[in-house]
């Protein structure tokens, strides 16, 4: 459970959360962010982007205004609702 209270955390900052499925890899968002939140996923056949630093985030909405895909915003994305409400996990 903790694995995935983790992986929770790299879908948001303070000021967002990110819709993994919807990004396309264009890694416009990571070359905008003035304080290196964004990063892409480490792993090879996963094309997206993961919140890291979270805490450097200081709401300039760069990543947000650049993205043509609406990967970001301000609530959670209803996938990751349903998918904590099935879990019963709390954040």
């Amino acid at each position: 459970m903790r694995n995935v209270v983790d992986r929770l955390k790299k879908m948001r900052s303070e000021y967002f959360w990110i819709n993994p499925r919807l990004c396309t890899a264009c890694w416009r968002c990571i070359k905008v962010c003035p304080k290196r939140v964004i990063d892409r996923v480490g792993f090879l056949w996963h094309r997206h982007i993961i919140i890291q630093n979270a805490q450097e985030c200081i709401n300039c909405k760069k990543c947000i205004k650049i993205c043509p895909h609406g990967v970001f915003s301000k609530e959670m994305p209803d996938i990751i609702k349903t998918f904590i409400e099935k879990r019963g996990i709390e954040l």
